[in-house]
């Protein structure tokens, strides 16, 4: 069975909600389908191409048009917006789904962190950072992808959506 980014994420959310060995009851509890948790210091880009940290805690995620919003959930510090890449998923959600995937060690994906949000309808939004830093921009992202199924685009691309409407993507990788 080959399985998509996506539903990959929600059954790591859903294992993770089922089986969660060093949490309580409560704290599962209070946790909402909108917040995350990382565990170890993360870096990813601002829509602008801004390198950001987001230190280890909870973090409130909030779809924005272009990007994605992280929110501490202590509320010290004002919000930030990462860059995103969209997806599609194929799940039956009630409503939409944060979803953090943390690189699997002594795998291509160790150095990897994912933040994602998974909408009712089917798009994901999908913010990818590193632990060891954001690589150089004189880097070509071309070079970066292994995958014969996705794609880099340097600049953004309109397009019509499935309604007639407009749909601008932006710069990102894509499947």
């Amino acid at each position: 069975m080959n399985l998509s980014l996506a539903d990959k994420f929600v059954i790591v959310l859903l294992v993770c909600s089922l089986w969660s060995p060093g949490m309580p009851a409560q704290a599962n509890e209070a946790i909402n389908n909108q917040t995350v948790t990382l565990e170890k210091l993360a870096y990813f880009l601002t829509p602008e191409g801004d390198n950001i940290q987001l230190h280890p805690g909870s973090y409130q995620l909030n779809p924005l048009t272009d990007s994605l919003q992280v929110s501490p959930t202590g509320g010290e510090t004002p919000p930030v917006q990462l860059a995103i890449t969209m997806d599609t998923h194929d799940q039956d959600l009630p409503e939409p789904m944060a979803v953090s995937v943390p690189g699997v060690p002594e795998s291509d994906s160790s150095d990897r962190h994912v933040l994602a949000m998974l909408l009712p309808g089917g798009l994901v939004y999908e913010a990818v950072g590193t632990y060891s830093g954001i690589r150089p921009r004189d880097i070509d992202p071309q070079s970066l992808i292994t995958d014969p199924m996705k794609i880099y685009l340097e600049k953004p691309v309109h397009f019509l959506s499935p309604d007639g409407d407009g749909l601008e993507v932006q710069p990102g990788i894509y499947s």
